[in-house]
């Protein structure tokens, strides 16, 4: 009887729910634009200004030299060579041995290019900005085969010791260290994290073994 009473209660309020309209609400907002142009606040300044000094000065510190302009681009591009080759370089020597070649997924990199002069630390920070750790992996012949299709596939990423011909949907010629792939050996890769875990569309390598450097690109890089 209950269960009969409280449906009776109940029922009216669908029906009434069923037959009313919604009128869509124009919404409301006050838009705020920031520029240099903007009043600076004082006391927001005073407090950050004693940590953005050490920061600057730190970002500021000229680490090396570029002899020419770097840009990012696809298939190829010299900004994706220099990161790669110095994180294949600076990663084999703390490893204590060659490792075979490196990847860097194309949108890890997020500036578009480099001027030529100076490079600052700020600028490497800006440059590789996420907290990805560099791994090795232990891949086939034939995961090397599939991971360099799914490059060409994806237009194009940098890359450090391998070389391969862009075909149609595949990669053709491939060389790692010089040498022609072998389908049947097994090849040493320096990857981030990221990317070893899945990420920007790597499922094939998601259940690779890791081997953790326990640095991250920038100690890596520098």
């Amino acid at each position: 009887m209950k269960q009969r009473i409280l449906w009776l209660l109940i029922f009216p309020l669908i029906l009434w729910s069923c037959s009313s309209t919604l009128s869509p609400q124009k919404p409301s907002y006050i838009k705020y634009d920031i520029s240099a142009q903007q009043k600076i606040d004082s006391t927001i300044w005073n407090t950050i200004l004693p940590y953005k000094d050490s920061i600057d000065q730190n970002m500021n510190e000229v680490i090396g030299y570029s002899e020419t302009d770097l840009q990012k681009q696809q298939p190829e591009g010299t900004l994706g060579n220099f990161v790669c080759d110095a994180l294949l370089a600076q990663s084999s020597k703390v490893y204590g041995k060659q490792i075979d070649f490196c990847l860097v997924n194309y949108g890890g990199i997020r500036l578009p290019s480099i001027a030529k002069g100076n490079v600052t630390l700020g600028k490497i920070y800006e440059l590789l900005p996420f907290d990805n750790m560099l791994v090795i992996q232990q891949l086939t012949g034939k995961q090397v085969q599939q991971l360099c299709d799914l490059i060409v596939l994806n237009g194009g990423w940098p890359v450090s010791g391998i070389t391969m011909e862009l075909g149609n949907g595949a990669a053709k010629n491939i060389y790692v260290q010089k040498q022609l792939l072998d389908t049947t050996k097994t090849y040493s890769m320096l990857v981030s994290d990221y990317v070893a875990n899945g990420g920007d569309k790597t499922l094939i390598l998601k259940n690779i073994p890791q081997q953790n450097f326990q640095l991250q690109n920038h100690q890596t890089l520098l």
